[in-house]
């Protein structure tokens, strides 16, 4: 982890969140801190057909302030070091509980880049926040990981939130047009789950191949129009 990047990362006290929260099941949507050479150090998890490679966030301070304030987090909700995070649209880091995601805290925002190590390519490096060579319904071929919303088979985007006392489904102020007919030219019915990613990327899985032996897989669909979409939550 020698090279450097402008990676900004602006620390806070950690808090509980209570805003939009939710996460995929699985390892690979959520970025991680694990221990590398002995340093807690951010990573994300990349998939490859039957491969998966772990690729760590190029070199930066604010790299590892990211780790260090993940395990300020996971300390307020009385975890372990390490685990996963995810960032939001709007760069707020957001660390679930180790003992059940309904618990979540915030403990900074960051900017972009996105820059991790290529684990498949040595030498190489990667930025999830890097859309310049990309058209809507073009595949997207890094990891995977966001937060997800929502398109009702009605065609309304909204994220479902759910807490102890049960779910909800929460609209953002205006129903953007122009995302859900990017979301239909690559799902045309039926509801559509898809994530939103820091600087606002927007993904969505589409079915290959035949009906009865599909595989799912990410394209893109274009970025949000923050006109359009939930207020900032602090």
């Amino acid at each position: 982890m020698s090279a450097t990047v402008h990676f900004e990362f602006f620390r806070e006290r950690p808090r509980l969140w209570t805003g939009r929260y939710a996460r995929i099941p699985g390892e690979t949507t959520a970025f991680h801190v694990r221990l590398i050479e002995g340093e807690w150090w951010p990573v994300v998890d990349w998939t490859i057909e039957d491969e998966t490679a772990q690729c760590p966030m190029v070199n930066s301070d604010g790299a590892a302030a990211l780790a260090r304030a993940v395990n300020a987090g996971k300390r307020l909700l009385d975890g372990q070091p390490g685990g996963a995070f995810l960032i939001n649209e709007y760069g707020q880091i957001l660390v679930p509980s180790q003992w059940g995601e309904r618990h979540v805290a915030i403990v900074g925002e960051c900017e972009a880049p996105l820059e991790f190590w290529d684990q498949f390519d040595p030498g190489i490096t990667f930025d999830l926040t890097d859309d310049r060579d990309l058209e809507p319904g073009g595949a997207w071929k890094l990891p995977y990981v966001g937060v997800p919303h929502n398109l009702s088979a009605a065609s309304e985007i909204y994220f479902w939130s759910e807490d102890g006392l049960g779910g909800e489904k929460l609209l953002p102020p205006i129903q953007d047009n122009l995302l859900i007919e990017a979301l239909r030219r690559l799902r045309p019915y039926g509801a559509v789950r898809f994530v939103v990613m820091c600087d606002g990327l927007v993904l969505t899985k589409v079915p290959v191949g035949h009906w009865s032996t599909a595989r799912w897989e990410p394209r893109y669909a274009g970025r949000l129009n923050f006109g359009h979409w939930y207020a900032k939550e602090v």
